[in-house]
C-alpha cells in the first residue's frame, strides 16, 4: 500500500508540474488574461486551497482518508482536465478554484495516510520516500508538458487531467478502505478533532508555523504568476528549453534522501531555520540576475 502512496503522490505531482510551466503563457494566449491578471488564475487556486483545506480535513477524520482522497483526486482531474476546453476568463478562473477546493485535500490526506502507517523513526524515512516521488514528478512533468504544447498550450490540461484519472484508478486499487489501514480494537470511531480555527488560537506556535507557510505560498505564486513571464520576455526560449528549467529545478530529489537522515538528528527548528535562510537566499538573487541580463 505504501508503493501505491508513493505512485499516487508522484503522479501528481507529474500533472501539477507539466501544467505549471506553461499556465501563463496558456492564459495570456488562449484566454486573453495577460501580465498580472494572470495571477488571478493561482489567487483563485489558492482561495480554494483556503476554503477547503479546514473541510478536507473534517471530512477525512469523519469518512476516512481513502474515501476523501479518492474525491479530492476526482475533483481535481475535473477541473484542471476542463481547462483543456475552457477559453472564457471567469470559467477558467472558476475552473481554478474548484481544483484548488479539491487540491486542499489531496495532499493532507497523503500525508495522513502515510502516517497511518509508518510511526517513529520510519516515519521521516516515509515522508522522504514520498517527496522523491514527488520531486520525480515534478522533473518529468515540464518535459512532459513541453511535448504536449506542440499540438497546443490547452493540451497540457488534457494531459494533467488524464494523469489524475490514472492516479484514481491507483488509489482505487493499491489503497484499501480505513478499517484495512490499522489494527484498531472493538468498534472504529474516528476522532473528532477541534476545529482548525479554534487550534491555531490556542497554540501560537502552530499559528504561527501556519502563517509562515501562508508568506512561502504567497510568494511562491508570485514567482508563478510574474517571474516566468519576465523570463520569458527577456529569454525567448522555446518551450522545450523553457520547460527543462523546471526538470533542472526539480533535481533536488537527489539531495532529498540525505536530508531526510539529516531529519533523524537534527531538531526541525533547526531544518527549518537552515532551510528558510536558504531559501530566502535563492529567491534575493533572482531580482539582481533579472537585471544583469537584462543589461
Amino acid at each position: 500500500m505504501f508503493r501505491g502512496l508513493v505512485a499516487v503522490r508522484t503522479l501528481g505531482a507529474f500533472a501539477d508540474s507539466a501544467m505549471l510551466p506553461f499556465i501563463v503563457l496558456w492564459a495570456r494566449h488562449d484566454v486573453g488574461l495577460s501580465g498580472a491578471i494572470a495571477g488571478l488564475l493561482f489567487l483563485a487556486q489558492a482561495i480554494g486551497e483556503l476554503a477547503g483545506g479546514p473541510a478536507g480535513g473534517m471530512l477525512a477524520d469523519r469518512l476516512g482518508h481513502r474515501r476523501v482522497l479518492l474525491v479530492a483526486t476526482v475533483g481535481m482531474a475535473v477541473g484542471y482536465g476542463s481547462l483543456f476546453a475552457i477559453r472564457e476568463p471567469a470559467l477558467a478562473i472558476g475552473a481554478f478554484f474548484a481544483a484548488g477546493l479539491f487540491e486542499s485535500a489531496f495532499h493532507p490526506t497523503i500525508a495522513a495516510l502515510v502516517a497511518d502507517l509508518r510511526s517513529g523513526p520510519e516515519l521521516h524515512r516515509a515522508y522522504g520516500t514520498v517527496r522523491v516521488g514527488a520531486n520525480v514528478g515534478n522533473i518529468g512533468g515540464p518535459l512532459l508538458g513541453a511535448v504536449a504544447v506542440i499540438v497546443s498550450l490547452a493540451t497540457v490540461f488534457a494531459v494533467a487531467g488524464a494523469l489524475l484519472v490514472a492516479t484514481v484508478v491507483v488509489i482505487a486499487f493499491t489503497i484499501p478502505p480505513d478499517r484495512g489501514l490499522v489494527e484498531t480494537p472493538g468498534d472504529y470511531e474516528p476522532d473528532v478533532q477541534p476545529s482548525s480555527l479554534r487550534t491555531l488560537l490556542r497554540d501560537r506556535r502552530l499559528a504561527l508555523l501556519v502563517l509562515s507557510g501562508g508568506v512561502l505560498a504567497v510568494t511562491f505564486t508570485w514567482f508563478e504568476a510574474d517571474g516566468l513571464v519576465l523570463l520569458r520576455q527577456q529569454h525567448p526560449l522555446g518551450t522545450t528549453a523553457y520547460a527543462a528549467l523546471f526538470a533542472v529545478a526539480a533535481a533536488t530529489v537527489a539531495f532529498q534522501l540525505p536530508s531526510t537522515r539529516l531529519a533523524r538528528r537534527w531538531t526541525p527548528r533547526k531544518l527549518l531555520f537552515i532551510g528558510a535562510i536558504v531559501q530566502g537566499a535563492a529567491c534575493s538573487l533572482w531580482p539582481a540576475l533579472a537585471s544583469a541580463t537584462s543589461s
